[in-house]
């Protein structure tokens, strides 16, 4: 049997914790919370699979990932939805999109817990170092110690609503990575084994774009600078310079840097898009931070217990992910919490705490003078979002403050006759164990007993009745239940969209011009609304269509909005279609939705009215004042539609003055004779092809497709100019060809990010690579630089003379 003290070989103890995570978590999921082989996570995991499946078919370069034909009659995909690296890595070995989006929730699960559980055990000895009149020789960290704490961060209640949401967010990862080496280059324990696993947390977990950047900045930097701070002032032996531990830190920001100027040019993309007339939100218009939801006093006090029941009652329930933050009883573990000696540290923890608090519930007028402040605020849509930072850094800070007080306190030694301190152990495990499958308000109330009579007998005692071991443990059993009882929703397994890709693949074969996105169908699919009620079902088939979930454009949105009479708003996701809606035949009309499909016990298929095609030339140009004409236009003319568009290109006046139209003769009869002779593409192709005969003179063409200057056309080695057409369609001005014969016109997006920050990327992973390398010869030093025991740290008279006290009331108990 091969023998590891986790307390001196630090690579050992980063591959223990590593496998027990990885073990404990791939255990729970199928064993307890009934997980076999389906997507974990429904909603927008769902609707991952597609933009998962999309970036696999795009040969892996994001660039190919800009534009969807299919989804919402044409939307952004890179800008609006952003991709992770962790995809690129599970394309390495699968084309399946289940497998590879349930590797990245696995992966983050893991990463995470690997840097939270790290940062517990420094972070008790960072603790345990400031408070000199603390001392216990038999500090030792065993492997039940790991247990308890790896249960608690693998299965974090409130991240449990993100998996149902699908909101697995792998930039967490980075957060809780950059912490942990800190405190392992302050312990001087930044083992081989951590530091690959630190680079490979760098490489996945920076995020392409996102409101998390907002809490980077708000919440993540001030936590982490604060700690970092009191670490270089306080180095851990005196053989350690604060200069060492200084030049360490740089080293590892420089490759957080360095990894970071490798993602500018998707920034730069999203900036530009931000800046764009297609950005449905942007840094200029409306504020978003309070359009969807509002933190209630009653969800903070919900908040504080980890039964699901207690929320349920709220009306909204579908917000639950974004109203409900469990914490549990750990909240109580704050009067262990070394006040005196971190000082800077829960200063920051508890403003931050201050200020989500009056953000999320819109406490005025406090909250609009932060607003004023902070306009970045503004388009910060769910606030309330900054309790699972908080939260964890609670969490992490509460349970490594337990960790210290009962390594660093004496152990109460019962001895009654028919108890013993295992005997008591035992019996407290298995109760909790038997909770997982009891009623949960039971479990709530034994636990909250539990840590109620645990820090009253700290506080006024001051001994510990239980090993960090067995308190770890049966939080992290609790902290599993809780997380069970919200993910009660698994999405759909494999087969099943195997299954569905074969149904669409057989409409295809009835209705042969669906192949092409360009033609779209309606999905009325009243069979399977349980297992796929998104309204990105379409997708899955392989079907192009007009509903759809994700990030409109902005001229698509508010043309649909003025048809149906609604007010514009920026926040509006989801775009419904259905034959009674006022919009209904305008939007089959102008996109080209061809048939209408229900899928039931009794599967059909219908044809809609005639359609102009994909794409069509127009004789005469109309311009109009507004979008209010051009939608009242679109609603009255019903069944004519079809040849009024044929004949009239309207175009809004804001669009015609600064569009490349306006060159144009307001009608040319010859035009009328200029065809599209075919269209050429395939479902989640990243270029559409066109090929029209030769006109006589300069015509515009109009595609059935979203108009978008991220969207290039080319004819041959000549790219043409667009403009929007009928307020939102894909207006293009074709010259008559230098060849004759029909000739192909190619559609692709094109990114306007300039060549530069292409090469600042490539400085960024020069620099990433030189700082981890750097970082990695500091390891050979740490080798040869004696360590000093913590315990040998210099202390007072009176500390000693506590020490020898605390020593001799342990003598001959079991320590851990």
């Amino acid at each position: 049997m091969i023998k590891v003290d986790l307390n001196t070989d630090q690579n050992a103890k980063s591959l223990v914790i590593l496998l027990l995570t990885t073990i404990l978590t791939l255990l729970v999921w199928p064993v307890y919370m009934g997980w076999s082989g389906q997507t974990i996570s429904f909603g927008d995991g769902i609707n991952c699979l597609q933009y998962i499946a999309r970036y696999f078919s795009a040969e892996a370069d994001w660039t190919n990932f800009l534009f969807s034909s299919e989804l919402m009659g044409g939307s952004k995909l890179h800008t609006t939805m952003g991709i992770r690296r962790l995809w690129g890595v599970a394309h390495l070995f699968t084309d399946d999109p289940v497998i590879a989006y349930n590797f990245y929730v696995l992966v983050f699960q893991i990463l995470f817990t690997f840097f939270s559980v790290h940062s517990i055990f420094s972070l008790a000895h960072y603790f345990n170092f400031k408070d000199s009149s603390c001392f216990n020789d038999n500090w030792k960290i065993s492997f039940a110690d790991l247990i308890g704490p790896i249960l608690i961060f693998a299965f974090l209640p409130v991240l449990s609503w993100r998996y149902v949401a699908g909101h697995i967010l792998i930039e967490y990862v980075l957060m809780a990575a950059i912490c942990s080496a800190a405190l392992a280059l302050w312990e001087k324990k930044f083992s081989l084994t951590f530091f690959c696993i630190f680079s490979f947390a760098l490489f996945i977990s920076f995020p392409p774009l996102g409101s998390l950047f907002i809490l980077i900045l708000l919440y993540i930097i001030p936590i982490s600078l604060s700690l970092f701070l009191d670490l270089a002032r306080n180095p851990s032996d005196k053989d350690q310079s604060k200069k060492y531990f200084m030049i360490s830190l740089a080293l590892i920001l420089l490759a957080v840097v360095g990894q970071f100027l490798t993602i500018v040019p998707n920034l730069i993309d999203n900036a530009i898009h931000l800046k764009s007339e297609d950005a449905t939100r942007n840094l200029e218009g409306e504020s978003l931070i309070y359009s969807y939801t509002v933190q209630t006093l009653k969800d903070m006090l919900v908040s504080l217990s980890l039964v699901k029941e207690l929320v349920v009652t709220r009306t909204d329930y579908f917000l639950l992910h974004e109203t409900n933050y469990p914490i549990g009883p750990i909240i109580l573990s704050i009067l262990l919490f070394p006040f005196r000696k971190n000082k800077l540290l829960f200063s920051v923890l508890f403003s931050l705490f201050i200020f989500a608090i009056i953000i999320s519930m819109d406490l005025s007028p406090l909250s609009d003078l932060f607003l004023k402040a902070i306009p970045l605020l503004n388009n910060f849509r769910v606030p309330a979002r900054a309790f699972i930072i908080l939260i964890y850094f609670f969490t992490l800070f509460a349970t490594a403050v337990l960790l210290y007080r009962i390594k660093t306190t004496p152990l109460l030694k019962f001895q009654f006759v028919l108890f013993d301190q295992n005997m008591l152990s035992t019996l407290l495990v298995i109760t909790f164990i038997v909770t997982l499958f009891t009623p949960p308000v039971i479990r709530e109330i034994l636990v909250w007993i539990y840590f109620i009579t645990l820090l009253l007998v700290f506080c006024f005692k001051r001994i510990a009745i239980t090993s960090f071991a067995i308190t770890a443990l049966i939080l992290g059993i609790v902290f599993v239940s809780a997380f069970k009882e919200r993910i009660t929703i698994y999405g759909p397994r494999a087969d099943e969209i195997t299954a569905h890709k074969a149904a669409g693949d057989k409409f295809k074969e009835l209705v042969p011009q669906l192949k092409n996105p360009l033609y779209r169908a309606l999905i009325n699919n009243s069979r399977d609304r349980n297992s796929f009620n998104i309204s990105n079902y379409s997708l899955f088939l392989g079907l192009s269509t007009i509903p759809g979930y994700g990030l409109p454009l902005k001229k698509f949105i508010k043309l649909i909005l003025e048809i149906e009479q609604y007010p514009y708003s920026s926040n509006i996701m989801t775009i419904p279609m259905d034959p009674n809606h006022k919009s209904f035949f305008a939007l089959q009309q102008l996109f080209n939705v061809t048939n209408y499909i229900t899928i039931s016990d009794n599967t059909s298929i219908q044809n809609f009215p005639p359609t102009n095609g994909p794409a069509w030339f127009v004789p005469k140009i109309s311009p109009l004042t507004d979008l209010k004409t051009l939608a009242a236009l679109l609603r009255k003319t019903g069944a004519e539609l079809q040849p009024l568009l044929k004949s009239n290109l309207f175009i809004l006046q804001e669009d015609l003055k600064n569009s490349p139209a306006q060159k144009l003769p307001l009608e040319q009869a010859e035009c009328a004779s200029a065809t599209v002779t075919d269209t050429s593409a395939k479902f989640n192709d990243y270029e559409l092809k066109i090929f029209v005969n030769n006109p006589t003179s300069t015509c515009p063409l109009v595609v059935a497709l979203n108009h978008s200057k991220l969207l290039k056309v080319f004819d041959g080695d000549r790219q043409l100019e667009t403009f929007p057409a009928y307020g939102t369609l894909l207006g293009v001005i074709v010259p008559p060809g230098s060849v004759s014969g029909p000739r192909q016109l190619l559609i692709r997006a094109v990114t306007d990010v300039p060549r530069p920050f292409f090469a600042l990327a490539y400085i960024g992973w020069l620099l990433s690579f030189l700082a981890l390398a750097l970082l990695c010869y500091r390891l050979k030093l740490y080798k040869s630089t004696k360590k000093a025991p913590l315990a040998e740290t210099k202390a007072t008279p009176t500390a000693k003379k506590q020490h020898a006290k605390g020593k001799k009331s342990t003598k001959g108990k079991n320590a851990l």
